[in-house]
């Protein structure tokens, strides 16, 4: 009994706040699913419902630091409405990332009890994003083409009502952290209209013929509870057997390179913990509030990688670097892809990426370690890819002419 209760001591008052507001967004999704279905006829019921919700889930987490969401909100709304849509995109990409890097760096150097960060890093992605997908909207209206399929899929065809806009931005089951979505795909799934971004006919069938069931989606809520308990055990767990400081000690300090290389690599697994279990939470409150799904497999399964950031097994045993970026944080890849890296020109697209990435992150010297040596690794995969086809392409015409 007492090491349990040395175990729960470990959790201090902010993982309780978080564990409280998220336990009222799995309320909150099981009530909207209930009593407010999707449908065209109740759009205004749910958006009024997810901004509600998830106000009063950021005041009690947060109390009166809610007024970020709102400052960085309005002003990129206004710049929606009076700027032209080929500059206001880049303007609420600007001026957003300004915002949130503000706020980054005041908790950095001032004022650390600011901590409402992740929402705004969930907002940032959402306003810069919705304001390019506009611009595709009305390029495809005018024009009918974009720069890629997947443009289309997201493009809006108007700018969003406030009342729209505001079930949005705080849906409250992706408002503290993720996973971010685009706003056709939150329009779709307000109105019950998900099978819309299916491009194959017999899987729009598909989804029509079963989508209580693929809305309900037993087995994937099953499935994330199980990884629940799994990162909950090892969160507990790493919390109450690591701590930073000890890397700092004389104890520490006398290990040899090889006892430092296995101790540091637990302990990161543990520190990742933290992180899985957050995520995992956020995917059953999208789960339970009938979002998520996002297509069909090759076995014609339905599958919810809308509520899902991470994969956990991908990211621990990943063979090479872009297999476990590919897995971690898979909104924000989805959101930098789309909204940063096809929006610059290409021979600078893989730094801008990583750069911004690491500025959203914040300014912590260790993500900008991180990142760039990310770019590298990159960068040099490219290059040894297309070295390595020009040695065998030209292996090939000498054998083809021998």
């Amino acid at each position: 009994m007492e090491q349990s209760f040395r175990y729960l001591s470990v959790i201090g008052p902010e993982h309780w706040r978080f564990l409280i507001c998220q336990f009222l967004s799995l309320l909150s999704g099981y009530a909207m699913r209930k009593c407010i279905p999707p449908c065209i006829e109740n759009s205004k019921r749910r958006h009024f419902f997810e901004f509600i919700s998830g106000l009063i889930i950021l005041y009690i987490g947060y109390g009166s630091l809610v007024i970020h969401m709102f400052a960085q909100a309005l002003p990129a709304y206004l710049m929606m409405v009076f700027l032209p849509l080929s500059i206001a995109q880049y303007g609420i990409l600007i001026f957003s990332m300004m915002y949130l890097s503000g706020v980054h760096i005041h908790k950095f150097v001032r004022n650390p009890s600011i901590d409402i960060t992740a929402p705004l890093m969930v907002q940032t992605q959402k306003l810069s994003s919705l304001a390019f997908n506009i611009n595709d909207g009305v390029k495809l209206a005018k024009e009918g083409v974009v720069d890629r399929d997947y443009h289309r899929l997201n493009a809006v065809e108007r700018r969003p009502r406030l009342l729209q806009l505001g079930g949005y931005l705080f849906s409250f089951h992706n408002v503290m952290i993720g996973p971010f979505n685009f706003f056709a795909d939150y329009l779709r799934f307000i109105q019950g209209q998900e099978s819309e971004r299916l491009m194959d006919e017999s899987d729009k069938k598909l989804f029509e013929e079963n989508k209580e069931e693929i809305r309900l989606a037993k087995a994937e809520k099953w499935k994330q509870v199980k990884l629940l308990l799994l990162h909950t055990i090892l969160t507990i767990w790493a919390l109450s057997s690591f701590k930073p400081e000890y890397f700092l000690s004389d104890d520490f300090a006398k290990k040899n390179y090889l006892q430092k290389y296995i101790y540091l690599s637990i302990a990161c697994f543990g520190f990742r913990q933290r992180f899985y279990f957050a995520w995992t939470v956020s995917c059953l409150s999208n789960l339970i509030a009938g979002f998520g799904f996002s297509g069909f497999d090759s076995k014609g399964q339905p599958e919810y990688r809308f509520a899902t950031n991470i994969y956990f097994l991908p990211i621990e045993l990943g063979t090479s670097t872009k297999t476990i970026l590919d897995s971690w944080n898979t909104a924000t890849t989805r959101w930098l892809r789309e909204c940063i890296y096809d929006r610059v020109p290409k021979r600078y697209a893989v730094w801008v990426v990583f750069v911004v990435s690491a500025m959203w992150h914040g300014f912590y010297p260790g993500y900008y370690l991180a990142f760039v040596s990310a770019a590298l690794i990159t960068v040099a995969g490219r290059c040894v890819n297309f070295i390595g086809s020009l040695l065998y392409h030209h292996s090939n015409i000498k054998v083809v002419c021998s």
